[in-house]
């Protein structure tokens, strides 16, 4: 039987590297390699979601949307 789960906290992971960058519905997001998992899990977030801003280009962030 399905449960249902709240989520109390926000989990957070570690960022390997930044794979690439591109605009999403005008919102700069980063392709992130997660620290432990292979690259078939890729995924875009939002640059600004980024906590460490070292992973960060800032050039990208510079530019216009």
């Amino acid at each position: 039987e399905l449960q249902k789960v709240t989520q109390t906290e926000q989990t957070e992971y570690r960022i390997k590297k930044i794979v690439s960058y591109k605009v999403l519905n005008g919102v700069k997001h980063a392709k992130v390699l997660w620290e432990g998992y292979s690259s078939d899990y890729e995924t875009y977030v939002p640059a600004s979601d980024i906590k460490n801003k070292r992973y960060v280009n800032p050039n990208f962030m510079l530019k216009s949307k």
